[in-house]
């Protein structure tokens, strides 16, 4: 075994693109803890960055995957139908009020690239709106609409064309202070 942390060892393989928020390097997970590579346990904030809502290791959600991967591991969802998939979807519309349709990607990113596509080609137009500090993903397309710092956007020009950004619609933290007597502008 290497006495090189896994941040040093991944700085050796792996290219800068993606800048990460720590150097830590973690061996597992149990509920809402990390275990570091130096044995310390810690408590994860980011939730695997919001994908694992019920812990770590979650019983339940380990043996719904163990069960999945006995039937089929992956039978990608753009070239198969598949029982787990359909049933999902079923789900979700069922929850939702039954007059709508599911869209499922692999991450957060494709789901906002799909969101781009789909809203250009339903409305034919060009342009998007995106609000000023969000973030939405690390693709060209996803960059092109976050706005949270501009690191995201930093050599990468020749972003998508057409990107408008607004504020948000959040009155007590306008940048446009009201005075007693005026309306929201």
């Amino acid at each position: 075994m290497s006495k090189l942390s896994m941040y040093e060892r991944c700085k050796k393989v792996m290219p800068p693109v993606a800048k990460r928020a720590t150097t830590l390097g973690v061996v597992r997970g149990r509920g809402c803890y990390l275990t570091t590579e130096d044995g310390r346990k810690i408590l994860d904030f980011a939730s695997g960055v919001a994908v694992c809502n019920l812990g770590h290791n979650h019983p339940a959600v380990v043996r719904a995957a163990a069960q999945q991967m006995q039937e089929l591991i992956h039978g990608g969802h753009n070239v198969v139908y598949y029982e787990s998939y359909v049933r999902l979807a079923e789900k979700l519309v069922e929850a939702t009020g039954g007059d709508t349709m599911v869209y499922f990607s692999n991450s957060g990113a494709e789901a906002n690239e799909g969101a781009i596509k789909l809203a250009k080609f339903v409305t034919g137009r060009p342009a998007v709106i995106s609000f000023k500090g969000s973030f939405h993903g690390r693709t060209l397309g996803c960059i092109s609409i976050t706005a949270s710092n501009s690191v995201y956007r930093r050599r990468y020009e020749g972003l998508l064309p057409s990107v408008y950004f607004a504020e948000y619609p959040y009155l007590y933290r306008s940048p446009y202070a009201l005075r007693e007597g005026e309306t929201c502008p």
